[in-house]
């Protein structure tokens, strides 16, 4: 496994865990769709960005990062550009 698979892998967990698994992590990883199509409220979008800025310790600007920010595939892309790596 990838550093960036082990990353998505990562952020599919913390969207399971914030959506209370209204998304669950196999379709969080598996789908290109924007995690608001999947069924993640904004409320708990933000509490994802939140989950992702306390676990990684960086701060995500989500009007500049906007595009970058909608599923995970591209959340983990983005973080890959900022040097980060999975937590395991």
């Amino acid at each position: 496994m990838t550093e960036h698979d082990a990353l998505v892998e990562d952020l599919a967990d913390l969207v399971a865990r914030v959506s209370e698994g209204t998304v669950p992590r196999d379709v969080a990883i598996s789908s290109p769709q924007p995690l608001s199509e999947l069924g993640l409220s904004s409320l708990s979008y933000l509490a994802l960005m939140d989950a992702i800025e306390t676990e990684y310790g960086i701060y995500l600007d989500f009007e500049a990062d906007a595009a970058a920010l909608t599923s995970v595939r591209g959340i983990a892309g983005h973080l890959r550009e900022q040097g980060m790596v999975a937590r395991g």
